[in-house]
């Protein structure tokens, strides 16, 4: 966006998004970068995110309040309304494993483009989906973003049609297919090392979560186990 115009906006008003460690699009990446998923291609982690919340990690829960702004939250803690959160305000203020961090959102500040960058990882630029009715010229009508079905009809979906393949109007993948992915290929790296080590313990066919969790146990037990005590396990 040129400069000026950026200048412009701002003198009236307008909050820009940040997208280089400190808005909505980086708190997806930061769920990524924690559990290993995250590559080049996408937005930095959270800039202010204390390194010390991060260490031991390994799940991840994001609670999204679709309009709920800064001053909101606030206000609504202050008045008693939200506990929960207060007594998370009140760790974060005290440094005491937890904090509160002030982002922007993205831009267009729709919940439908600020929802699915959460599902993505990428704006709105990248993902298209940029507001809650949006005319699409494959269906030739005016659709209802967030359940991707006409505007016109006040329930379904385009893709309760099973001829109709949702693959084909995605543009970028999910942060959960490519966590799901990751841990599938985390799972293979560990069954892999495992039947090296240990290439007796399991016939190679049997490459599932559970063996992997077999073989994973049996290169941490003891030589003198049995198998019948392994099982157990």
């Amino acid at each position: 966006m040129p400069h000026p115009l950026v200048e412009r906006l701002r003198a009236r008003g307008f909050v820009m998004p940040d997208y280089d460690g400190g808005g909505l699009l980086n708190v997806p990446a930061t769920v990524l970068d924690v559990l290993g998923a995250r590559d080049a291609g996408d937005a930095p982690p959270l800039v202010a995110l204390d390194p010390k919340l991060r260490e031991g990690v390994r799940q991840v829960v994001v609670i999204l309040a679709d309009g709920l702004g800064w001053w909101q939250l606030e206000m609504l803690c202050d008045q008693g309304h939200m506990p929960f959160l207060a007594e998370l305000r009140e760790r974060a203020r005290r440094r005491d494993g937890a904090q509160l961090i002030e982002a922007t959102t993205v831009f267009p500040s729709t919940t439908a483009a600020a929802i699915t960058t959460m599902n993505t990882a990428r704006s709105p630029l990248a993902h298209g989906n940029i507001a809650y009715f949006v005319w699409l010229e494959e269906f030739a009508e005016v659709t209802q973003m967030l359940r991707w079905g006409s505007a016109i009809a006040r329930r379904g979906s385009y893709f309760d049609d099973p001829a109709v393949d949702p693959l084909r109007f995605v543009l970028v993948p999910s942060i959960h297919r490519r966590l799901r992915e990751r841990l599938q290929s985390h799972r293979e790296s560990i069954s892999t090392r495992c039947r090296k080590s240990h290439p007796r313990t399991i016939p190679a066919t049997r490459s599932t979560a559970a063996t992997t969790r077999a073989l994973v146990l049996q290169a941490r037990l003891p030589r003198a186990m049995s198998a019948k005590a392994l099982r157990s396990h």
